[in-house]
């Protein structure tokens, strides 16, 4: 009896030697060469410094014709960084190009005046009213029965185009409708040309729509208040003058309805090279 345990402490320890030495040697074999002299100072002095990484971006030299500069140490395309800069102006033709593609932006012709870009000009030239400037402003509260039976606040709050009222709806609940789309979501237009979008809200209630990328409404501005027709439809004119290209998401929202519509634009260039939009008419800043 006393020799079985004997021999079983016996197997035991030689069972515990083995796992310990295949431990060691599964951790020698995972450690990188040269791990031995990891502190030895000699062979660390001996060792052949390794070359640095060089990418075609960081080596100091310019291929010719690549339209590339040099910023903070790193060659990148001269578009990542604007035109002009502390020490001169750098000629980079594929970013100055871009300017004949979507072409300058009109300002607001102030000879075909309308309340509402009167409303947001009034906001500009006296630093008031961040609410009709600013998606990120909240619009000014809006009262419903007021609006009805009120002739003098229905025409100032149509007089006035505040961005942030696509987001200022109505809260859901027993006998709120949601606004709902009319007109295609996706729709596509060349510069220049004016494409319809509609909605259905509550007869007889605003509905605002507002572009996050450029373009016109009817107003000249990139937000518009409308009033829905007597069928609830609210109708808005979106325009994509010089300036505008590619991608425009437009909100529609109401405060009679809850709930926003999405459309997107897409608008094609059509302004040839060289093209430059102007007018004689009186503008806002000149």
């Amino acid at each position: 009896m006393a020799n079985q345990k004997k021999i079983r402490l016996l197997l035991t320890a030689v069972l515990v030697l083995l796992v310990g030495l295949v431990v060691y040697l599964g951790y020698e074999a995972l450690q990188p060469a040269g791990y031995d002299d990891f502190f030895d100072e000699e062979v660390a002095q001996a060792e052949k410094p390794r070359d640095p990484v060089v990418s075609p971006r960081t080596d100091g030299e310019l291929d010719a014709g690549s339209g590339d500069i040099f910023a903070g140490g790193v060659e990148r395309p001269a578009r990542d960084l604007p035109l002009e800069q502390p020490g001169g102006s750098i000629e980079d033709e594929a970013a100055r190009g871009l300017d004949d593609v979507y072409g300058a932006t009109p300002p607001l012709d102030l000879s075909r005046p309308n309340p509402q870009m009167l409303s947001a000009v009034e906001a500009v030239r006296r630093g008031s009213h961040p609410e009709r400037l600013s998606t990120v402003v909240p619009p000014r509260p809006y009262d419903a029965e007021r609006f009805v039976a009120d002739e003098a606040y229905r025409r100032d709050y149509m007089g006035t185009a505040e961005p942030g009222r696509v987001f200022a709806t109505a809260q859901p609940g027993p006998g709120v409708q949601q606004l709902r789309r009319r007109a295609a979501r996706y729709q596509e237009i060349v510069q220049g040309e004016t494409v319809e979008l509609a909605v259905w809200s509550e007869p007889g209630s605003p509905v605002t729509f507002n572009s996050f990328d450029l373009g016109r409404f009817e107003n000249q501005l990139t937000v518009v208040t409308v009033l829905a027709d007597d069928a609830g439809v609210a109708r808005a004119s979106f325009t994509a003058p010089p300036g505008t290209l590619n991608l425009c998401e437009i909100l529609a929202g109401s405060p009679a309805t809850t709930g926003q519509v999405h459309f997107t634009v897409r608008v094609l260039p059509n302004v040839p090279p060289g093209h430059s939009a102007g007018g004689g008419a009186e503008t806002i800043g000149s």
